[in-house]
């Protein structure tokens, strides 16, 4: 397999170029394609050792990095962002292999199975031992990580194909006719183009379905329309640590609603405006606070709850109480927050543990606007009568609630199976009048609509339910299957909430779906044990003292390299052999027997043995001569071998003195 020149540097520009890192990437790319610039590609003799050694070097580096981002308090995703860095992780390795002599790198270099070794196993040509090429593994590694930066760029696939077919160009069969092959090449190569251009419509198509069946604080999509059984997951999304003194049931408001279509809740007056923390601290301040804060009498300070929660992809909304009038502690870069009272972020980690402070006076919900008060004429009819036999429109809005409220607990019963007996009516009038029975959107949503038939503004609300008692004390379990929908209603002076959900809810929704619930909510107790344990080391000094026992940790493997050997510059390298090949072999006898010929006939420069004897006329030293060779120039070393034909020579040696000619006339003299 070829490696053909600017295949690795333009696949590492690239990657530069795809994950920003473009200085890094050109950089990486003149190291690399300098090594056709110099005098010999092979500058570096590059033993076996030494490619254990680079490989244990690229794989700390690859662990290090996985800790570095582990412990970073953005809170990076580590596996993509090791994806990413894949270039960078083992350019060690390739930079070691591309100005060295070796065209392969053995399996076993990389890793040292157990088991005993034969003698001659390194000694062995790379052409027969099991190995590779890693030089196109790592132009591959660039393309791979170009990809998963998703770059949508319209030059990324034309790069790519020309990398490919750079490199299958290199490659082409001896025999192949070159039309044959760019026929092909260009056939595969658009086929190719159109496969991905098909994923990515797929993609696009996928988002925006998506983004209409759920659109967040924006649209929520309620399942008022829907016969069956309604399931929910029992995963666990979030766990509330409660102060001192307070008890559950709390309700934990994401987002809020105003306008009813028939089947779904739209917000209007839902723009984000951005939030800026109070200087040098990460607390945002919701509600300068004016207005007392609903059920949270002054005369309880300012109480505080703990919340924990995972984020996908660094955003999202956060859950918080009616009253909240702080947060702190998000570590997201972008805190907003809409006129409805949502709060959204991103550029935050994965895992975040905030506060939400309640204060009384705290007031984020604005005022009432007109919407608030709509009801469409299609829901009128079904309304005004049970508004005027509950006589609303007399009473205070909170008495109001109240009565609403009771009305449904009394008259209602709440279930997870829904069926349409009277398709003729819409469901919300087939709840009101004749099945009387449903889930929280039911409730929600026509205590919202008698709310404002009544002339009291309401909106639809939305987020969790906190009563379920976790393992850790004070800390509370929130599932999905909490996640819960009510009234807000508005009091003439603040924003008030009110459950018309029958209480038995909640057992019926955290009943187990399955024997094993008991296993899933483990693994996440660990997972959260583990977490908590990681967000506080990302935020002490334990985080300092893991990076410095990495770096420890990579000044010893470098010094490992440095002392043990196995990379040397390739000229010392082969001057070293013919040290240790000239030096070999001067203890052998042949000198001592050859003492007296070099005295009669000198030897001339570059002239053979064998053939300084015969004109010398000592052809008796010619079997000496032979082993001496054998002793001195044998490649394959071995001690007792070597031993035994030492032996053999002064033998051989002692025999040939005894003929020595050296009383009579030399023969065959020039």
């Amino acid at each position: 397999m070829k490696t053909p020149p600017l295949l690795i540097g333009l696949s590492l520009l690239l990657w530069g170029y795809a994950t920003g890192m473009l200085w890094t990437g050109a950089a990486l790319a003149a190291g690399f394609e300098l090594r056709w610039l110099t005098r010999s590609r092979a500058v570096l003799e590059l033993s076996d050792q030494a490619v254990t050694l680079f490989f244990d070097c690229c794989l700390l580096i690859a662990a290090g990095s996985a800790l570095f981002l582990f412990l970073s308090p953005d809170d990076p995703p580590v596996g993509k962002t090791l994806l990413l860095w894949l270039p960078l992780v083992f350019a060690p390795l390739a930079l070691a292999q591309a100005y060295s002599r070796r065209n392969r790198i053995p399996f076993s270099a990389l890793a040292r199975l157990p088991g005993r070794r034969r003698p001659d196993a390194n000694t062995a040509p790379d052409s027969l031992r099991a190995g590779f090429d890693f030089l196109p593994v790592y132009a591959g590694m660039a393309c791979v990580a170009a990809a998963g930066a998703n770059p949508q760029r319209l030059l990324f696939y034309p790069a790519i194909a020309v990398l490919t077919a750079l490199f299958l160009f290199a490659n082409r069969p001896a025999r192949g006719r070159p039309s044959l092959f760019f026929i092909i090449l260009v056939l595969a190569l658009s086929t190719g183009f159109v496969t991905q251009d098909g994923i990515e419509r797929a993609q696009r198509w996928a988002r925006a379905y998506a983004q209409r069946m759920i659109k967040g604080p924006f649209e929520v999509r309620t399942a008022i329309d829907e016969i069956g059984e309604l399931k929910i997951s029992r995963r666990i999304v979030l766990r509330v640590e409660l102060p001192h003194g307070m008890r559950p049931p709390l309700y934990l408001a994401t987002s809020a609603y105003n306008f009813f279509d028939g089947s779904n809740w739209t917000a209007s007056n839902a723009t984000f405006v951005p939030l800026e923390p109070v200087p040098e601290t990460d607390e945002y301040v919701l509600s300068p606070g004016a207005q007392t804060a609903g059920d949270v009498p002054a005369s309880e300070g300012s109480p505080s709850i703990r919340i924990f929660q995972d984020l996908v992809r660094g955003e999202g909304l956060l859950p918080l109480p009616p009253h909240t009038a702080s947060i702190a502690g998000m570590g997201a870069d972008v805190v907003e927050t809409s006129g409805l009272g949502a709060v959204l972020v991103d550029d935050a980690p994965g895992f975040i543990a905030y506060n939400a402070t309640m204060r009384a006076g705290a007031h984020r919900l604005g005022s009432p606007l007109p919407i608030d008060g709509l009801v469409t004429p299609a829901n009128r009819d079904v309304l005004e009568p049970i508004v005027q036999r509950l006589g609303l429109r007399d009473l205070e809005p909170a008495e109001a609630a109240r009565r609403v409220q009771q009305y449904f607990h009394t008259n209602f019963s709440y279930s997870v199976v829904l069926e349409r007996n009277r398709p003729e009516l819409t469901p919300l009038q087939e709840f009101l009048t004749v099945s009387r029975s449903g889930h929280c959107e039911y409730f929600a949503t026509a205590a919202t609509l008698l709310l404002r038939q009544a002339g009291i503004p309401a909106r639809y609300t939305m987020g969790y339910a906190v009563w379920e008692p976790g393992p850790d004390p004070g800390i509370y379990l929130v599932r999905e299957s909490h996640a819960h929908s009510w009234p807000r209603y508005w009091s003439g002076e603040r924003w008030m909430d009110i459950d018309p959900t029958p209480p038995l809810w909640l057992p019926e929704d955290t009943e187990a779906l399955s024997p094993l619930q008991w296993l899933w909510d483990w693994r996440a107790d660990a997972a959260f044990a583990f977490m908590r344990w990681r967000y506080a080391a990302q935020n002490s000094a334990a985080r300092g003292w893991l990076l410095a026992g990495a770096g420890l940790l990579a000044v010893f493997l470098i010094v490992r390299i440095a002392r043990r050997g196995g990379l040397r510059r390739r000229r010392m390298a082969e001057t070293r052999r013919s040290r240790r090949a000239a030096a070999f072999g001067a203890d052998s006898p042949f000198y001592t027997s050859i003492a007296e010929v070099e005295r009669r006939m000198s030897r001339r420069p570059g002239e053979p043995v064998l053939a300084w004897l015969a004109r010398a006329g000592a052809m008796h030293l010619v079997p000496a001569a032979r082993l001496h060779y054998r002793y001195r120039f044998d490649p394959r070393r071995d001690p007792d071998r070597d031993e035994a034909l030492r032996s053999e020579l002064e033998t051989a040696a002692g025999e040939a003195g005894k003929g020595s000619p050296k009383n009579t006339p030399l023969q065959n003299r020039d």
